[in-house]
């Protein structure tokens, strides 16, 4: 009996061993193999502190308006314009309903990017952001969303037959000062809603130009043969000189509108405009705008500069968002399950309108979702600075207090007012 129960006891202590070795070559085989995995949960959750609703996804450093910048004048010999600022809020608008790899990808794109607070002052600039959706199935649309985006955007929540754009169009060209009258040339069936933003300046200058000083003068086409008879407006010490290694340019500020400062930005790049566009980041800029240099009694600034208008609509808008990441939110596997289910970004259009002249200048943006159911030196003594745009050069216009670029364009020709009638 004794001789049993030893042996029993003997069981017991063996099962125990076997249990025990298991134990410390498990304990000890993960030490040796889960590096890589505590790494990535630490990883997604820096990221979940910082991203709702997102994979282990990082977010791109690089500046949003550079993006589609660089993107957006690849192959262009003609002049465009583009509004950084108005695609930003759309894209953000569509981001807040987003989830999973959709919002990562949209939210890989804008980066860090920072929404400009701006105040509309009446018939000088506006903001405004809108939903129009589909009366007959707005019971589709989450109504935490319509909430978020009235909240967050101050967005205006509009019902609609969807049987034509015309509503959509006309509320664009009543927020644009009337400088876009087109924005949708159709929905269809399967439209469900449409986010929109629109951007509008109607600005003069601080130091406006004397018309009788603008005289035609030529420019230079790019390929440096081609030349035309332009009106030049012509102003001494009406604005600051910038310059860097690789441009020279200008900077004139327009009228203080309640607490917003903006100003216009032309850049005469010293090689090839195109090369120049490629490499352009916030360093350049910043570089230009550091070596700033105020008419003195050591400097005189001559300007001359070509009055122009002309509208631009960014044919490849959506293809290039999707170049840059954003494949999901135009596809069927696209999830904006915030807004409601089953629905993706069937168009992106984004246009716009530019008048520059010598007392100002006027620009709009519109940048439109439609989403279906299933972008320094010193000087000793006086001396005189001529710097006449008469090739091809860049032009911004942004807000001095923040890095936001509302408008982006590039001059291949002076299209003045009586070119545009003629077309």
């Amino acid at each position: 009996m004794e001789s049993m129960n030893n042996k029993h006891i003997f069981i017991v202590i063996g099962v125990f061993a076997i249990f025990f070795l298991i134990a410390v070559y498990f304990i000890k085989f993960r030490e040796q193999n889960t590096t890589f995995d505590e790494s990535n949960r630490t990883f997604y959750v820096i990221e979940n502190k910082t991203q709702e609703n997102t994979n282990n996804t990082t977010v791109d450093s690089d500046n949003f308006d550079f993006k589609m910048i660089k993107k957006a004048s690849e192959d262009q010999d003609n002049n465009f314009l583009i509004s950084p600022l108005s695609m930003a809020y759309a894209l953000s608008m569509a981001r807040d309903g987003a989830e999973n790899e959709t919002y990562d990808e949209i939210n890989k794109l804008l980066g860090n990017y920072e929404l400009t607070k701006i105040k509309n002052v009446k018939d000088k600039i506006g903001l405004a952001n809108a939903i129009f959706i589909k009366d007959s199935e707005k019971k589709l649309v989450k109504t935490t969303y319509i909430n978020k985006l009235k909240e967050n955007y101050d967005a205006e929540v509009i019902f609609d037959p969807f049987k034509s754009p015309d509503n959509i169009n006309k509320w664009v060209e009543n927020k644009t000062y009337k400088m876009i009258k087109k924005t949708l040339d159709q929905l269809t069936p399967d439209s469900l809603l449409v986010l929109v933003n629109t951007l509008a300046i109607d600005a003069e200058w601080q130091n406006k130009f004397e018309s009788s000083d603008t005289n035609k003068k030529e420019f230079t086409f790019y390929n440096g043969i081609n030349k035309k008879y332009t009106p030049m407006m012509y102003q001494m010490n009406g604005c600051s000189y910038i310059k860097s290694d690789n441009a020279k340019g200008i900077v004139k500020s327009y009228k203080e509108y309640e607490g917003t400062n903006l100003e216009y930005i032309a850049i005469l790049p010293n090689g090839d405009i195109k090369e120049y566009i490629k490499n352009f980041n916030q360093n350049e800029l910043d570089t230009l705008l550091e070596n700033r240099k105020d008419p003195s009694s050591k400097l005189d600034i001559h300007l001359e500069l070509p009055k122009y208008t002309y509208d631009y609509t960014y044919d490849s808008f959506a293809e290039d968002l999707m170049i840059l990441g954003m494949q999901r939110s135009f596809t069927s596997a696209a999830q904006f399950d915030k807004i409601s289910h089953d629905i993706y970004i069937s168009k992106a259009i984004h246009k716009t309108h530019i008048e520059l002249s010598e007392s100002g200048t006027k620009a709009a943006a519109v940048t439109a979702l439609v989403m279906d159911k299933n972008a320094a030196y010193y000087m000793d003594e006086k001396q005189q600075i001529n710097i006449t745009f008469d090739k091809p050069f860049i032009y911004i216009i942004k807000d001095k207090n923040s890095s936001n670029i509302w408008f982006f364009g590039v001059v291949y020709e002076p299209m003045n007012w009586e070119d545009n009638k003629s077309k």
